[in-house]
């Protein structure tokens, strides 16, 4: 009766949901299959990019929690599509060649839902764009410069003097142990830099590598989903390590430049 009056019966609505279900897997294979095929029409390009599943030599294990875009999330975690090669950069006059890795990192995050009594955990997987680079000196302490929260903070100061732009107050959050050191990398070039091609990115430096995370506002067209975001990763990655004073390098014993 329910059909006759123009509502599905049983059988009819368990056809459609199953139709529904097939066209969806056949669209989520093509996506896949797009994304594999323009991650080998990457690596084809340039020789000197090889995939990885170790970004500069780290493992995921290795990888978990040690940087903001590498969170470990609640459950598994992991590197997927990640490419590694040379990125060169003229520092003090001279061209130093960093060793790079652009990938895709993967965490699961849980996420409860029910009653007090009847809790129930599914795992949502959250994945952010990361390039990791080896730095030629290692620091001493961390630098960690990231998103800044609605209200702001005070800048950082020498001599009574503002260093940071009020645009790049309002947007970054600078954090470290080290104020001489952070100065020294901050100056009004990496500020503007950073203002103009890394809001809402997170950018670190810790130890012997240099960590950026999140998506480029610029992307290959010519390269499906998420692959097309790696070649931009890396062409910013180079102009962030171009806008580093020549002071900093020096501060932490570079050989171009000290």
């Amino acid at each position: 009766m329910l059909a006759f009056f123009g509502m599905p019966d049983g059988a009819t609505l368990l056809a459609g949901l199953a139709a529904m279900a097939a066209i969806a897997g056949v669209l989520a294979w093509q996506r896949r299959r797009a994304i594999e095929v323009s991650f080998a029409r990457l690596l084809e390009r340039d020789p000197r990019w090889q995939a990885t599943m170790t970004p500069c030599g780290y493992d995921a294990h290795a990888l978990a929690d040690r940087f903001a875009p590498t969170a470990a999330g609640d459950r598994r975690y992991g590197v997927e599509h990640a490419i590694e090669g040379p990125l060169e950069v003229e520092i003090g006059g001279e061209t130093v060649t960093y060793r790079a890795s652009c990938f895709r990192w993967w965490s699961e995050r849980a996420r409860t839902s029910g009653s007090y009594r009847q809790r129930r955990t599914s795992y949502a997987t959250e994945r952010q764009l990361v390039v990791l680079i080896e730095l030629p000196a290692p620091l001493p302490v961390p630098i960690r410069v990231g998103p800044e929260s609605v209200l702001g903070r005070v800048g950082l100061t020498r001599a009574g003097e503002q260093l940071e732009s009020s645009e790049f107050n309002r947007r970054f959050r600078v954090e470290g142990e080290d104020p001489q050191l952070i100065v020294q990398l901050l100056d009004a070039r990496l500020q503007q830099e950073l203002v103009e091609r890394f809001q809402g990115r997170s950018v670190e430096l810790a130890g012997p590598l240099l960590a950026i995370g999140g998506d480029p506002d610029h992307r290959d067209e010519s390269l499906a989903g998420h692959i097309g975001h790696l070649p931009a990763a890396a062409v910013d990655a180079r102009r962030l390590l171009d806008h580093i004073p020549d002071q900093f390098w020096r501060a932490i014993g570079v050989g171009p430049t000290a």
